[in-house]
C-alpha cells in the first residue's frame, strides 16, 4: 500500500473533514515508530528512510501486506478523536493496535533479532 492508497481508503471508509495533509501525517507517524523504534532491532536492510507528503504519496510503506489496514485504522481512529466520537475512536484504535501488534510478531518471525537483545515494543 502507498500513502496515497491509505489516504484514499480512510475517506472511502469514512467521511471526514481531516485535511490529506492530516492523514498523511498519521499515516507516517506510524511508519516512523516502525523504523526508528521496532525495526533497529533486528538485522538485514533498512527501509528507504522518511517519507514526505506529496513527494511520496506513491511510495510503498513499510507495513504493506497482510496488516497494511494498521495505517487506515490508525488514521481512522485520528479521525474520530477529531469528532469526538469516543466509542468509534476506541474501536478504530484497538484494530489499528492489534494489526500492529500482528505485523511485529510476523517481522519477529521472519526476521533475526540483533544480538544484545532489547526489548520488543
Amino acid at each position: 500500500m502507498t500513502l496515497g492508497e491509505g489516504i484514499r481508503r480512510v475517506d472511502a471508509l469514512r467521511p471526514n473533514a481531516a485535511t490529506e495533509e492530516e492523514k498523511a501525517r498519521w499515516i507516517l507517524e506510524l511508519e516512523r515508530e516502525l523504523e526508528t523504534v521496532f525495526l533497529p532491532q533486528y538485522d538485514g536492510p533498512r527501509p528507504q528512510g522518511a517519507r514526505r507528503w506529496p513527494e511520496d504519496r506513491a511510495a510503498a510503506l513499510l507495513g504493506s501486506g497482510p496488516f497494511e489496514e494498521m495505517y487506515v485504522y490508525r488514521a481512522l481512529a485520528r479521525c474520530e478523536l477529531m469528532d469526538r466520537e469516543w466509542d468509534a475512536y476506541n474501536a478504530h484504535a484497538a484494530v489499528a493496535q492489534q494489526l500492529e501488534s500482528g505485523f511485529k510478531k510476523q517481522w519477529e518471525r521472519t526476521h533475526r533479532r540483533k544480538s544484545g537483545g532489547g526489548v520488543t515494543l
